[in-house]
């Protein structure tokens, strides 16, 4: 299932080292759902990726776990300052993978925020690849104002338009968190494009992990069993067929135990 405008939006960032984001899911993210993100900026150009963002910048790969990633979870992303990344929830589970993509010069060593203002764009392609395919856009943040930095340098950037997603630029300060961070599972698309909503400062970080994730679950489905009508005896061979039906979608395989 893809994963559109409104269904994620950034809740937190940290550019002064180590490198580090946070994303809240707003929707159920289903098992081996992707998007990607960029911390290139935006170009104006149309067409591939490789144009519309400066693809000369880093780029990265989330790919939710088997269990998907419930409505209401934060997901903290390490960005690894040109070195592997790392990801986990705040409340802990199964959060699936991170990967550094190669850019236009073909380096995964370019995933690194600016201290003097940067971009992060998380978008989606229907077709090709991070590159080549044309970018279809989830959710931007910019710490930086419009355009931040001269144009064509690694600082600037243009402010999308996303409907019905998250657009938010809260200044050129290199560290934000969303400030009622006990309640971020709860708020709108709005609420998070709004810079007056987040604690924005250079030089000190602020601490995601306070970026609290919503305490529900999903209720694990109910299984019944039916058996067909049959009749048989022991010194024989009887096919009987057994039908297991799941109260809700399962998100992999599952195993039933049956006893004669």
């Amino acid at each position: 299932m893809d994963i559109n405008a409104g269904d994620i939006a950034f809740v937190g960032v940290n550019a002064t080292n180590p490198d580090q984001f946070a994303i809240l899911a707003l929707n159920y993210i289903a098992a081996g759902a992707s998007f990607y993100v960029t911390d290139g900026g935006i170009t104006g150009a149309s067409g591939a990726a490789s144009a519309y963002f400066r693809a000369t910048e880093g780029f990265l790969q989330y790919t939710a776990p088997a269990a998907g990633i419930a409505a209401g979870t934060v997901i903290l992303i390490n960005a690894g300052d040109g070195s592997a990344p790392s990801v986990s929830l705040n409340g802990g589970g199964s959060a699936g993978s991170v990967t550094l993509l190669a850019n236009s010069s073909n380096s995964t060593s370019n995933f690194s925020f600016s201290n003097s203002g940067d971009s992060l764009t998380a978008y989606r392609v229907s077709t090709g690849t991070h590159l080549t395919g044309t970018p279809i856009l989830i959710a931007f943040i910019g710490f930086g104002v419009t355009p931040y930095g001269s144009s064509g340098t690694p600082q600037s950037t243009n402010i999308p338009t996303i409907p019905n997603g998250q657009v938010l630029n809260v200044g050129n300060l290199d560290n934000a968190i969303f400030t009622n961070a006990a309640s971020v599972y709860s708020q709108s698309i709005s609420a998070l494009s709004t810079a007056a909503n987040f604690t924005a400062r250079n030089t000190t970080r602020v601490d995601l992990s306070t970026l609290a994730s919503s305490a529900s679950t999903p209720a694990a489905p109910t299984v019944s069993l039916s058996l067909s009508s049959t009749t048989g005896s022991e010194t024989g061979q009887t096919i009987i067929t057994v039908t297991a039906t799941a109260s809700s979608a399962v998100a992999s395989d599952q195993t039933v135990a049956l006893a004669v």
